[in-house]
């Protein structure tokens, strides 16, 4: 998770305003806050995605964003904890499986008997047979359909890593801190602007 906080630099702002301006303060850094977030959030996901092999939409839905307010001059990106769907790491049915690509530095890598497939849903996963009454995965011998037609082993989709271990990453908070501070300022010095013609 990664907090930009403001209230400190909005008390030595505010002086350099008259009083009835200073109304404008807070509304303009809770719009720059919203805006620098956005922009965070672009980068938080260029930084991953050098590392892992990931679309920017699927990081997306796993980075939540809340917002700032006027009263609450906080915005906060926070990383979900679930697990990214097998499906995102460029997942390709051959005869043996499914080979994925986990990382940009590795190869790809062919998950045996696994298959891709459309739920009713209209959800698309890699999916895999397993035990029945668990999330254990079958033995090879069991993992194709035992019957032609009608119940068989119970599927369960794949999964990967989740977000907030690389969100946490040393290089991935420094270029999001970077970003959050340079385009804040940025944007409420425009919004401080753009409301001055009311003050």
């Amino acid at each position: 998770m990664i907090n930009v906080d403001v209230r400190s630099n909005l008390r030595q702002v505010a002086l350099s305003f008259p009083a009835a301006a200073r109304r404008h303060i807070r509304p303009a850094a809770a719009r720059a806050l919203n805006r620098a977030a956005v922009s965070t959030r672009a980068e938080a996901s260029r930084e991953i995605r050098q590392v892992y092999v990931l679309k920017a939409r699927a990081i997306k839905a796993q980075i939540r964003l809340t917002r700032a307010t006027a009263q609450s001059l906080e915005a906060r990106l926070t990383a979900s904890g679930k697990r990214i769907p097998l499906i995102e790491f460029q997942a390709r049915q051959n005869r043996q499986g499914v080979s994925v690509r986990i990382k940009r530095a590795g190869g790809r890598k062919t998950v045996r008997h696994a298959f891709v497939a459309r739920m009713r849903s209209g959800h698309v996963g890699v999916f895999l047979r397993s035990e029945p009454g668990s999330n254990k995965f079958a033995p090879r011998s069991r993992r194709r359909r035992v019957r032609r037609s009608g119940p068989d082993l119970p599927i369960i989709e794949l999964k990967s890593l989740s977000l907030p271990k690389a969100f946490t990453n040393r290089e991935v908070v420094a270029g999001m801190t970077r970003i959050a501070s340079a385009r804040f300022n940025i944007e409420f010095q425009r919004e401080l602007g753009r409301r001055a013609a009311t003050f």
